[in-house]
């Protein structure tokens, strides 16, 4: 008889998972959202709906195209932050653990496709379900692609009253795809700040302030070759009491290029070396930077509620949203210039607001796609969509353009049938969809019998015809080419549109 260690829940049904069942999962766009602030500038993308489906779409859009995903699911607290199948999770559901864990199981199961083979993930968590979702994740993503657990410390006073202990901090999981794949940016540290640079010289301009360090290490295991006089300013001769760090060659350059002084301290001659902020010590000017830390400190809850308060003029408005310098600090790490991010839990939208301000400081075009449902509540009787999250990218991502989309549940009509595909095609349910994949978002003509779209920078185009093109199919690739050389034709009935969408997605 063999043991098996892993994690075991009980697998249970969820509403949205049966309804793909019995609905198409289509897309309808939201036009008097959708705004266009710049030419030079790609589509970001809201999607309002269950994350479910929301993932299921982007299963056939974006496999394999995500560079970094951040997640902030519901902690599972039984404070009523969870809510199964339309229904809250208290404490007292002795399932509250098992549901939690089927449904964050079927999303990252979706979320690990949707990643390119670098990719990273981030999930937010705290003690309720960290170490159920640390083996849930060795599950899905594996154990060797686990990178970090790291530990964000979020408080910096209060928790006075606590009755055992004051917790002080939350975690977040990092994921990769591929672990041999993954590459992660180190942080530029930030030398001016740093009070231990205090010298100046005639090198500040490009060479920056620079701290003293004793030539003469005591620590070194000692070496004849490093055993040797220099000359002081009034011809004597300087002796280590151990060794110096660099040999004869290193120490003449060293004079000559600003990097050694010489100088008198209590009637003793000491060589002293010179650590430039911006230089190596071969005289080559350097980034400072190092590794994200497991432990981010600096960054406090309290943040986010002004954050809040400040565009919303209430705080309590949304009360669980992140810091958006944490996510930007992950962000940062996992990402290149040209990446897409998505998160599926958006909430407030502070991923969304994260990657504005990156792309700003660093000229970088990020691509956001974020996902959340529109969850009506006393305090928000319109949704968290309409009320929060849409309101917040306005505010907040500046020159960057968003396109707006719902998700749409349409009921099957008994079995599916290639009429039932035409239909949906001649309602331009499908349409949407396809604008997704290709990211073709403006129009550049339409009929009764074709669509045409490009991107942003009109460098790609996509023709939909939709029906049984015959023999107009010679005359619209020649239209498409006079648009450009670089597009590409679905037809109703070819294999690609939209019988592979439907396939893919309605499975």
């Amino acid at each position: 008889m063999s043991n098996k260690y892993g994690l075991k829940f009980e697998y249970n049904n969820e509403k949205c998972v049966e309804e793909v069942k019995t609905h198409h999962i289509v897309l309808s766009e939201d036009d008097e959202r959708s705004f266009k602030r710049t030419d030079d500038r790609h589509y970001n993308l809201l999607i309002e709906g269950e994350n479910y489906h929301s993932l299921r779409v982007l299963e056939y859009t974006h496999a394999g195209k995500i560079d970094v995903i951040y997640i902030d699911p519901p902690y599972n607290t039984g404070h009523k932050d969870f809510v199964y199948n339309d229904n809250f999770v208290d404490k007292e559901d002795s399932f509250r653990h098992s549901k939690w864990l089927s449904f964050m199981h079927r999303r990252l199961e979706l979320a690990k496709k949707l990643m390119s083979e670098r990719g990273v993930i981030f999930i937010s968590i705290d003690d309720n379900e960290f170490a159920q979702l640390k083996l849930l994740c060795d599950q899905v993503f594996g154990e060797e692609n686990f990178l970090a657990n790291l530990v964000w410390k979020k408080k910096f006073n209060g928790g006075y009253d606590a009755q055992f202990i004051t917790t002080e901090h939350e975690y977040v999981l990092v994921y990769a795809k591929n672990k041999t794949q993954t590459k992660l940016n180190t942080i530029p540290f930030n030398v001016k700040d740093d009070k231990a640079y205090k010298g100046e010289d005639e090198h500040i301009a490009t060479r920056g302030r620079f701290k003293i360090m004793n030539l003469d290490d005591k620590s070194l295991k000692y070496s004849s070759s490093l055993d040797f006089a220099i000359k002081a300013p009034d011809g004597s001769q300087i002796k280590p009491e151990n060794c110096w760090r660099w040999g004869k060659d290193k120490v003449e350059w060293g004079m000559k290029n600003g990097f050694l002084s010489i100088v008198k301290d209590k009637d003793k001659w000491r060589v002293n070396k010179k650590q430039y902020q911006y230089c190596d010590n071969d005289g080559e000017i350097i980034v400072r930077a190092y590794p994200l830390r497991s432990i981010i400190d600096g960054i406090s809850n309290t943040t986010s509620s002004n954050e809040i308060k400040d565009l919303f003029g209430d705080k309590n408005v949304f009360q669980y949203a992140k810091p958006v310098e944490l996510i930007k600090r992950l962000l940062f790490v996992a990402s290149q210039k040209d990446s897409i991010v998505l998160d599926f839990f958006a909430g407030s939208g502070t991923t969304g607001q994260a990657v504005a301000e990156l792309n700003k400081e660093d000229g970088g075009t990020r691509q956001f796609i974020i996902c959340t449902n529109n969850d009506i509540s006393d305090k928000l009787p319109k949704g968290i969509c309409t009320q929060v999250t849409y309101p917040r990218l306005v505010k907040t991502i500046d020159d960057e353009n968003l396109q707006c989309f719902r998700i749409q549940l349409l009921k099957k009509e008994g079995k599916h049938t290639s009429h039932h595909i035409d239909q949906l095609v001649e309602d331009n349910k499908l349409l949407p969809v396809l604008m997704l994949r290709y990211n073709t978002f403006d129009v550049a003509e339409t009929s009764d019998k074709y669509s045409i779209f490009t991107n942003y920078d009109q460098s790609f185009y996509l023709g939909v015809w939709h029906k049984g093109i015959g023999t107009s199919g010679l005359a619209f690739s020649r239209k498409m080419n006079t648009y450009c050389q670089n597009n590409e034709i679905l037809v109703c009935r070819d294999s690609t549109y939209p019988k592979h969408y439907y396939q893919s997605i309605n499975r």
